[in-house]
């Protein structure tokens, strides 16, 4: 689906029964000297939920949402009025960027955006405006927000620690064999013989005997061949396998495992949990998380000094 940055255009001529039967002129809201009309919150309910889950809704969950939808409205006014305050101004030059990069991400010219805005119901005039908004809020949030937040050595080095998994490489285990093959169609006594080998080699390796000697003594005689079979991650060994080692610490040796290609010897060269990347490599990474974390609850306590400030009052 196109990825547009936009809020879409309501149908000017076009509500629903509810919205008919109100006068369009009517205060739903004050906003200190703004104020928020019935047409402007029918508008945005439009916008933000689609006509079928419109018809979905009860009555009670339609208007829960309205309000929802209504306290939004004021939010986004004082954000507006606080702009104005602050003098933060939004260039064509800025809001022309911004389409420019719109079209970039989605391999557009400047026609196809308008046809695709038109396609969905959207006037482009508006959708500029649209832009210039957001990127208003943008700049009023990293002012009022983002600039206000610090994060400390403390902190990161605590989300280090209660997180550390987060920076935990990927389990392996790192394995060698000894594997003493089975012709097809073999007698049981030479199945036999062959498994009494891999029990022998169990054995010396249980003893602490050195494990390339082992494999040595076997391959020398064509009775075996093996070596380092490397690293397997989670899943990629075959079940067989998988179960003779899952028990296995660092330098011990598996039961023989019995598979059609012969008889194998499972020795654990290394079980690793997984590397922790060091604090140095990942500290910048931990402060983005903090900080995001951050921002999202002082988006919510600088949104809160706003209305404790301003005359608000709820008119529907």
């Amino acid at each position: 689906m196109l990825r547009i940055v936009t809020i879409a255009l309501a149908a000017l001529l076009l509500f629903g029964a509810s919205a008919s039967a109100r006068v369009l002129n009517e205060i739903a809201a004050i906003v200190n000297e703004e104020a928020i009309t019935t047409y402007d919150l029918d508008r945005a309910v439009d916008e933000r939920i689609s006509p079928a889950e419109q018809e979905s809704l009860g009555p009670v969950a339609m208007d829960s949402r309205r309000r929802e939808i209504l306290q939004g409205l004021v939010e986004e006014s004082l954000m507006r009025q606080r702009a104005a305050e602050l003098g933060l101004a939004v260039s064509d030059a800025e809001v022309e960027e911004a389409i420019r990069d719109v079209e970039k991400q989605n391999d557009l010219t400047r026609e196809q955006l308008r046809q695709a805005l038109s396609a969905q119901g959207m006037d482009f005039e508006e959708y500029r405006e649209n832009l210039r908004e957001q990127i208003q809020s943008f700049k009023l949030l990293g002012r009022e927000v983002q600039s206000r937040l610090e994060v400390t050595n403390q902190e990161i080095r605590d989300y280090f620690r209660e997180h550390i998994d987060e920076f935990r490489g990927n389990p392996f285990i790192r394995l060698s064999h000894i594997t003493f093959p089975v012709a097809p169609g073999a007698s049981k006594a030479e199945l036999d013989r062959r498994y009494a080998l891999a029990q022998e080699a169990v054995s010396r390796l249980k003893l602490g005997e050195d494990f390339a000697r082992v494999l040595a003594s076997y391959a020398e005689s064509g009775q075996a061949g093996g070596g380092d079979l490397g690293a397997f991650g989670q899943g990629e060994l075959s079940p067989a396998f998988e179960r003779a080692v899952a028990d296995l610490q660092q330098g011990q040796v598996s039961d023989v495992v019995s598979t059609p290609e012969g008889y194998h010897v499972l020795f654990m060269i290394e079980r690793s949990d997984g590397n922790i990347r060091h604090f140095d490599t990942v500290k910048e990474e931990i402060s983005r998380k903090v900080i995001e974390s951050k921002k999202t609850q002082g988006v919510k306590d600088w949104m809160e000094e706003l209305k404790a400030k301003a005359f608000i009052e709820i008119k529907i």
